[in-house]
């Protein structure tokens, strides 16, 4: 029997080639682990059949892939964000996968929007990084898709998550400035159902015992949700009969703050921040910043979500990414 030109289906390539269909599907998506024997079989099926995959039926049928995925990040406009999105899309093109991507400025309601929009799509799996503690909605995504939340983990949603060495990087930091003979060290720190500062306020706290040093309670503020939380958390600090000499904020909008408030107040302070931000070389105070790299989070988290895809069986990891404790450290202004 003769095929037409655009005829073929995937059943039969996979008669011609003589494997299954899941292998044909496995070669057509660009999955790995496929010998280059068996590609190569299945390829040469597909050049006498003159087969091509039809993404808008395959979408139409129900519990069929659509080879894309759904991607939310907080603040697109942030270095960190975008690099997130620029590691996503890099694995995403080379396993032919289309991303939607949807900003939720740092929203936890524009956030939900967005997910329930992007989830309509039929898309095969979601990225997130999640904004806020509250990740119960996400339960029935979860249930119905593969999620990977980046940066994050999901409180109380069985998921698969790449994150950071948070708490690792956060002691190297206070030794660090023990080993510049600060004795005062405070810690402003964001919302503490977040995994993230959760982590990162646990290794301030472990190297300040490991060094021998009190947990003093009053230098630290803690629950701080934006630059203006921590402006106004610094500058009580500052004001302090014994103010810390420096401080280590959790995440660039609390440096932010911190750095504001240093410099309306005239206070020589050094800062240790997480998360690098535009300029940061060019403050007149001392700025030390530890950079995430945001782009092998993006890969790494697609990676495992195309595996999870392909696998929905696999059980939920956690990745964790080390933080390279190569500190950028601000240039004192001359004069």
């Amino acid at each position: 029997m003769s095929i037409s030109a655009g005829e073929a289906t995937i059943h039969d390539v996979a008669a011609e080639a003589g494997v299954s269909i899941k292998t044909v599907s496995r070669v057509v998506n660009g999955y790995p682990h496929v010998s280059a024997a068996t590609r190569n079989k299945v390829q040469g099926a597909i050049d006498r059949l003159k087969y091509e995959r039809n993404d808008l039926a395959s979408s139409l049928r129900g519990g069929k892939r659509t080879q894309s995925l759904g991607l939310v990040v907080g603040d697109i406009t942030s270095p960190f964000a975008a690099a997130v999105a620029a590691g996503v899309a890099e694995v995403a093109d080379s396993n032919d996968q289309i991303v939607l991507i949807g900003s939720s400025s740092d929203s936890p309601e524009t956030e939900r929007r967005l997910v329930k929009s992007i989830v309509r799509r039929r898309i095969d799996g979601l990225l997130i990084v999640p904004t806020g503690a509250d990740h119960d909605y996400l339960q029935s995504v979860a249930e119905r898709i593969p999620v990977v939340a980046m940066d994050e983990v999901l409180n109380g949603v069985p998921s698969d998550s790449v994150v950071f060495d948070n708490a690792n990087a956060a002691e190297a930091a206070i030794s660090h400035l023990i080993g510049r003979r600060h004795q005062r060290i405070g810690l402003l720190a964001g919302p503490s159902a977040m995994y993230t500062n959760a982590e990162r306020t646990r290794g301030y706290r472990t190297a300040l015992e490991s060094n021998g040093f009190p947990q003093a309670n009053e230098l630290q503020r803690l629950e701080l949700n934006d630059a203006n939380d921590a402006f106004v958390a610094t500058r009580r600090l500052l004001n302090t009969a014994d103010a810390p000499t420096a401080v280590l904020a959790t995440n660039n909008q609390i440096t932010v703050g911190a750095v504001r408030a240093a410099v309306e107040e005239g206070k020589s302070i050094e800062i240790i921040g997480f998360d690098d931000f535009d300029l940061s070389d060019l403050l007149p105070i001392h700025v030390t910043t530890l950079r995430n790299d945001g782009a092998e989070l993006g890969r790494r988290a697609a990676r495992m979500i195309l595996e999870r895809i392909e696998d929905p069986s696999l059980e939920p990891l956690q990745v964790t990414l080390p933080i390279e404790f190569s500190m950028r450290i601000a240039r004192r202004p001359h004069g």
